[in-house]
């Protein structure tokens, strides 16, 4: 069974990332970003994700001449990882989807004070009902007409 290139919007991933150029995974490896991406996206520790670089530049070193051979060793790589991203992922989405939940219950109970509130101030400004059953005695000043 051969290995299935990954594939992203624009073809093969690998060579779009540039992984078949075995100068640039070299300069990836070395990068101090890609151990602090690495890092954040596996969720494991800046050090444990420049060990495990450190591991593949140790795979990639020998085989530095041969292209396909370095796309191999990096797509094994991150095979390898990509279960550990995926329960990083994972756990983000459920700690977001949790604090939304939180942030909906309290939107709701804001509501409800909200409508309690707005109901005592209407009851408030209208009458009462025997107010408006007893007639009311209107006093009008008398207006004189000058003639």
């Amino acid at each position: 069974m051969g290995r299935q290139p990954l594939r992203g919007p624009g073809g093969d991933l690998a060579k779009s990332l540039g992984f078949d150029d075995p100068n640039r995974v070299m300069a990836t490896l070395d990068d101090p970003k890609t151990a602090a991406v690495f890092a954040a996206v596996t969720g494991m520790s800046t050090d444990e994700a420049q060990a495990a670089l450190g591991t593949l530049r140790a795979r990639v070193e020998p085989v530095k001449d041969d292209p396909a051979h370095v796309t191999a060793e990096v797509l094994d790589f991150l095979a390898q990882y990509t279960e550990r991203a995926k329960q990083q992922a994972l756990a983000a989405a459920a700690k977001a989807q949790r604090a939304a939940t939180i942030g909906s219950w309290i939107t709701f109970g804001v509501m409800l004070v909200t409508l309690g509130v707005s109901i005592v101030g209407a009851m408030g400004g209208v009458p009462s009902l025997c107010r408006w059953r007893t007639p009311r005695h209107w006093s009008t000043p008398m207006i004189e007409a000058r003639g």
